[in-house]
């Protein structure tokens, strides 16, 4: 499976109940269909002289199948702990796609920022994006699961350096404004 974006959202794909929906599916389907065998022996060997064996059917309510599907059901618990904590360690970098970046921008200047604040907020972009780089690794294996996450660590790079960018340049529009506004004062008198 994959995490990756959705909308403003962090997500897998597919979804990790769809996954377990599956996994009880092919549970459920495997004694479906071994209802219908009742024995083996020489119509279906028959080159192995075997005696004919009845097969007692299982049903879905038999003590054994309860077990089983309980132990399974345990299994997928516990393989859904991991891929859950590991998206969560990128929750932190949400706020990177709650917005588009033009909109990011916009409400940042809105606040009339100050020199230092654009400063500190360009920093804190690069290093979320140094620190996605690091969060985990671009593929993450569990028991029963691998979740590849280099997608997501590319459009959170990405998205965050546009972020930085686009501050940058906004800095230096509002700056050669404020130059040529001065410069025109000092002409004037």
């Amino acid at each position: 499976i994959r995490l990756r974006t959705f909308g403003n959202l962090i997500t897998f794909e597919p979804l990790l109940e769809e996954v377990v929906e599956v996994v009880h599916g092919v549970i459920n389907g495997m004694f479906t269909n071994t209802a219908d065998i009742s024995g083996i022996g020489a119509d279906m060997f028959p080159l192995m002289n075997m005696p004919d064996f009845v097969l007692r059917g299982l049903l879905p309510t038999d003590e054994d199948v309860m077990k089983m599907k309980e132990r399974v059901d345990s299994i997928l618990q516990d393989n859904t702990v991991g891929p859950l904590a590991l998206r969560a360690l990128f929750d932190d970098f949400a706020y990177i796609l709650a917005l588009e970046v033009e909109e990011a921008v916009e409400l940042f200047i809105s606040q009339n920022p100050s020199l230092d604040e654009y400063n500190a907020e360009v920093q804190k972009l690069y290093r979320d994006v140094d620190l996605i780089r690091t969060r985990s690794l671009n593929e993450v294996s569990y028991e029963l699961v691998k979740v590849e996450v280099y997608e997501l660590k590319s459009v959170l790079i990405e998205r965050a350096s546009e972020m930085a960018s686009a501050l940058l340049t906004r800095l230096m529009e509002q700056t050669n404004e404020d130059i040529v506004n001065v410069d025109e004062s000092y002409s004037d008198m």
